[in-house]
């Protein structure tokens, strides 16, 4: 099966099992639902897909779809003054890891502890290793308690 170009791809390329579909799609109608998905929300589908099938190649490539969302030419510098939206603005890769909170008000309650839960759920989803390592070699440090019997 090709996985190449899944921004042209839909979760009705890769399966036929009704089961699946309405378990993916909420049971919407298979038009409405192409008329109203964006690129953000078929990765989220096809990692749910690739999990119910069990196919870590689809898996791998709708994390490599979802990274195409995001810009990583920043670099990895200076974390404690970046947030995921210094990466993506996407609204479906933002909703992934902040909800439905407004971006000024998550934002404003940012604490080094969030903007590494943050960082570190983007990497995670974008399957991005160097990432992760910055947010942790960064961010994590602050985020310890100390306790003064160290």
């Amino acid at each position: 099966m090709d996985y190449s170009d899944l921004k042209n791809k839909t979760i009705f390329d890769f399966t036929d099992d009704p089961d699946v579909i309405n378990l993916i799609t909420f049971e919407i109608d298979r038009e409405k639902y192409l008329s109203n998905t964006t690129i953000g929300r078929r990765y989220f589908d096809f990692d749910t897909l690739a999990d119910l099938i069990h196919n870590s190649v689809l898996e791998r490539e709708a994390a490599n779809l979802l990274a195409s969302l995001c810009n990583f030419t920043l670099g990895y510098s200076d974390l404690k003054n970046k947030t995921i939206f210094d990466f993506t603005d996407d609204p479906d890769v933002i909703e992934s890891i902040i909800g439905n909170e407004p971006r000024e008000e998550h934002i404003a309650r940012l604490t080094p502890r969030f903007r590494y839960y943050d960082l570190a759920e983007l990497a995670e989803i974008t399957n991005n290793q160097e990432l992760a390592d910055a947010a942790e070699e960064q961010l994590a440090p602050l985020c310890r308690v100390r306790t003064g019997l160290e």
